[in-house]
């Protein structure tokens, strides 16, 4: 019985471990902000092309998503042009 919850705990981690660079995950995080003053832009949606993946940044501009190396992020926010 111990051997089987060895291997049931070993081989995932070696799934997870062979991951090529294109399919690499990679956490993003930042802060939105004016190009001319640098002030925080509050709550800008954060969204994967071509995904329904997304995230809002909070109060103070800051935000994280996960996404695929190689993903184009999408930053939108009322008042603001794209």
């Amino acid at each position: 019985m111990k051997k089987v919850f060895f291997l049931l705990c070993i081989i995932p981690s070696f799934c997870f471990a062979q991951q090529d660079s294109t399919t690499a995950v990679v956490k993003i995080a930042g802060v939105t902000v004016t190009s001319d003053s640098l002030k925080p832009i509050p709550f800008v949606n954060i969204i994967i092309t071509g995904n329904y993946t997304g995230t809002m940044g909070d109060y103070s501009g800051f935000y994280s998503i996960v996404a695929k190396a190689g993903d184009t992020l999408i930053f939108t926010s009322v008042g603001y042009k794209s």
